[in-house]
Formats: C-alpha cells, sequence, structure tokens
C-alpha cells in the first residue's frame, strides 16, 4: 500500500552548520523529502543552515533566539548573579516562540511534530496545542552532560511517556537510559553522508585528533591528562589537534592553564570549529573519541570512512558501536579505553608501533561503517516508517 505524504514541523535548537544534531538532521531530511515528507523547519535564528533550506524552498518559521529548555549556567559569580534573570528571558522567550510557531502552523497541515533534541520542550507544547503526535529525537544523556531540564529531569521522562508522545533514539543505549520500549520509540543511528575512501593506505602525519566542542561533557581534560603522561614517556611525541568550537570559556581556560602548568601549550592547538574535518581525519595519526555520554558516536563512523583509527572510550553510545563493529567482524574495530592511564597506554602503543600495524582495524571500521546498520537510505526508511505507524495508529 502506497504511504500518504506527511507534513511534519521539525524544531530545532540551533542553526550551527558543524553541531552534531544538525549535521544528523539535514542528512535526515535529505532523505525524507523524496520519500514523500514536506518539511516546515523552526528555528531560533536566520544564521547557519538557514540559507541552505530557504534555497531548498524549504519553507521556514523564524523565533527570536529561544533556547534550550535547561537552566542557565550557575558556575561563577557572574553566573549566579544573572541566573534569574537568565532563566527568567528563557522562559519568556520559549513561551513566545511557542505561541509564534502554533499562530503559523495552525494554518498549515501538519500531520506530527518532531523535535531534533530531547532538551528542547517547545515541541512538545506546540505539539499538544496542535492536537498532533509529538516525536523527541533523543541524542543526548541530558541529565549526565550537564543540561539541566526544566523544571526536571523527570518531567522530560513523564513528557516521553504522554499520550501521543513518541521517541527516536540514537542508541540503543539511550533507549535503555530512558526505560523506552519498542511500542513508542525506535533506534535509529545517525546514518554517516561521507563516502567510504581508501585513506587507510596514505602515509599519516604524527598527531592525535579530537573532534568536538570544547566543554566538559566531552572529557577533554582526561584527554590532556592523558596526553600529558604520553607526552613524557615519548621518545618524540606526537601533537594533539582539537578541532570544535569554545563552548565554555572558564572550561577552556581551566585546560590552558592545565597546559601551561605542564609547558604542553605548543604540542596540544586549540584549532577552533572546522569546516576541513574529512580531510583532518585523514591526515591524523588516530583520533580519540574521549566524551563518557556519547548518545551515538557519529564522529566514528566519519573517522571509520576516511580510514582514521578510532581510539574510544568504551562507554555508552562509543562501547555500542565498537560492539557492533566486533559482532560485524568479529574482531575490534577500535582501541578501547576506560582510564587515563589506558589512554595514555593507548598513545604510546601508536606510537610506539606506527599506524601500519593498526591497518586491520582501520579496515574492519570500514567494513562495519559501510553495513546497512549505518546506511543512511536504511535510517531514513526507518524514520519514514515509524511516522506513518505513529499517523495511523493516532488516527484509528
Amino acid at each position: 500500500m502506497t504511504k500518504r505524504k506527511l507534513t511534519v514541523l521539525y524544531i530545532l535548537h540551533t542553526t550551527n552548520p558543524g553541531n552534531g544534531a544538525t549535521v544528523a538532521f539535514m542528512e535526515m531530511l535529505r532523505g525524507l523529502i523524496p520519500l514523500g515528507i514536506t518539511p516546515i523547519v523552526a528555528l531560533p535564528d536566520q544564521e547557519g543552515i538557514y540559507k541552505e533550506l530557504k534555497e531548498q524552498s524549504i519553507q521556514t518559521i523564524c523565533c527570536s533566539n529561544y533556547r534550550l529548555s535547561t537552566y542557565p549556567a550557575l558556575q561563577g559569580t557572574k553566573n549566579k548573579l544573572l541566573f534569574l534573570p537568565r532563566l527568567i528571558a528563557r522562559l519568556f522567550l520559549s513561551q513566545r516562540a511557542i505561541l509564534r510557531i502554533v499562530r503559523k502552523a495552525m494554518r498549515l497541515p501538519i500531520d506530527l511534530v518532531h523535535t531534533n533534541t530531547s532538551a528542547l520542550s517547545i515541541g512538545f507544547h506546540v505539539a499538544k496545542r496542535l492536537g498532533v503526535p509529538h516525536v523527541y529525537h533523543i541524542r543526548e544523556y541530558a541529565d549526565k552532560i550537564g543540561l539541566h531540564i526544566i523544571p526536571s529531569q523527570r518531567t522530560l521522562v513523564s513528557r516521553l511517556n504522554a499520550p501521543q508522545n513518541y521517541a527516536i533514539c540514537i542508541s540503543h543505549d539511550l533507549q535503555t537510559y530512558y526505560h523506552l520500549d519498542n511500542n513508542q520509540s525506535i533506534v535509529s543511528y545517525d546514518g554517516c553522508s561521507h563516502r567510504p575512501t581508501s585513506q587507510s593506505n596514505r602515509e599519516r602525519e604524527p598527531f592525535f585528533l579530537f573532534v568536538g566542542r570544547v566543554q566538559p561533557a566531552k572529557g577533554i581534560d582526561m584527554l590532556i591528562e592523558a596526553y600529558a603522561t604520553y607526552h613524557e614517556q615519548s621518545d618524540a611525541p606526537y601533537g594533539m589537534m582539537i578541532a570544535g568550537g569554545i563552548a565554555d570559556n572558564n572550561y577552556y581556560q581551566h585546560l590552558s592553564s592545565f597546559l601551561h602548568a605542564r609547558g604542553l601549550e605548543s604540542s596540544i592547538n586549540f584549532l577552533g570549529q572546522r569546516s576541513d574535518i574529512n580531510q583532518l581525519m585523514q591526515r591524523a595519526s588516530a583520533i580519540i573519541l574521549a566524551s563518557p555520554y556519547e548518545g551515538f558516536g557519529l564522529t566514528f563512523m566519519e573517522a571509520a570512512t576516511n580510514g582514521c583509527l578510532v581510539i574510544g572510550r568504551n562507554t555508552t553510545g562509543v562501547k555500542e558501536q565498537m560492539d557492533n563493529g566486533r559482532k560485524l567482524t568479529g574482531a575490534d574495530i577500535a582501541i578501547p579505553f576506560l582510564t587515563i592511564r589506558e589512554l595514555s597506554s593507548a598513545m604510546l602503543q601508536v606510537d610506539k608501533h606506527g599506524i601500519r600495524y593498526y591497518d586491520a582495524y582501520v579496515n574492519r571500521s570500514l567494513q562495519a561503517a559501510c553495513s546497512e546498520l549505518y546506511d543512511r537510505q536504511h535510517n531514513t526508511q526507518q524514520v519514514f516508517n515509524f511516522y506513518h505507524n505513529i499517523t495511523q495508529k493516532e488516527n484509528l
């Protein structure tokens, strides 16, 4: 039976083209439109991907800089003094966005609302007022990475279990964490858009790479502590490049102080947000995934398709991908670690043996990344089918 076309209202929390959730959303959208989805996208500003959406003639609803549905920062004297004004402003902007989106959406044939993160409640309230189903795209362990949901994490859990609410989880571990079942949720990995290359055969440069925003949730403090130990033990230590914007300036200053105290300023280079991540992966000897609570680990799949060895923290989403790879190929596809000592040891081993020694890891990771499990078309079809299951269920 041919499935009818659906109009889906997407609620995004950022237009930043370098944000992982935004990258995954745009890839998903490119796959859904040919299947018959008509998207309408609500955005907090007219920056970043706004221009790309307009060039594709995708209808947008722009609101005035609404924020995540989380409490403002409370570290430091300035943040404490500004906490209440910021909270009030955040609530005001959210309420104004809800009213604006509902006013515009009521004139459109919206079938369901899809919020691109679990840390934003605007879509939940919009869907409720429109009387249509709502889908949370759960990409993060909100409370574990310092995102304190307004008014509480328990509220998010109750919304996930409310009538007409559903979830797409980017890993089985996230689905388990939020106690969701297969009746109200699916697991759909973020498909990787980059085409596999034969970069494993090219010469690598002597540096380790980290890709991600500079904030505590990414585990960069652990990374540089391990690097400091490795640096002391190596005769000719590799450098370290950190590619990502500074999301927490206090944290960045803390890291900089540590580097200064250990004399590592010239060895670790903060590159800022980059548009050439694939090229960096093709040059690096290995990429390190250090976040203790990674929702999925899209960087893992991107590194695999670029022929880059992965050294991954053996927790949450990254562990899930390493476990999947082992099942698919019969052996390890990355070097796992849990402690600072294990990470520094992994760096030293790569330094000692050279990157050719790990060709089998790189080839197996590429094999895993090219499997149906991570195929963008397959996972987009999953989301499309889920939409139709929801609308059929709600229209019974």
